[in-house]
């Protein structure tokens, strides 16, 4: 089995898809559940919220990775 990198989560769809579709920004995290195991999307959306006032993520909500950040080739470039 392979590891999850940034790198390679941004990289494997580029050949597919056009530039428009592609993955620009992720964070790998725990997603806030209630007991019965259902996601708390008010949280997600708080989160989201605070995240683009402040530009930073709250606390516990993972490493954000950006597309430029990460250096890769772009769809359609020469080799």
């Amino acid at each position: 089995m392979s590891h999850i990198t940034p790198r390679r989560t941004i990289e494997h769809p580029l050949p597919q898809l056009p530039p428009y579709k592609r993955i620009r920004r992720f964070a790998f995290l725990e997603l806030p559940k209630t007991i019965s195991g259902k996601i708390r999307r008010v949280e997600l959306r708080r989160a989201e919220e605070s995240r683009s006032e402040t530009g930073q993520a709250p606390e516990g909500f993972g490493t954000e990775f950006r597309e430029e950040e990460l250096d890769l080739k772009r769809w359609g470039d020469a080799p």
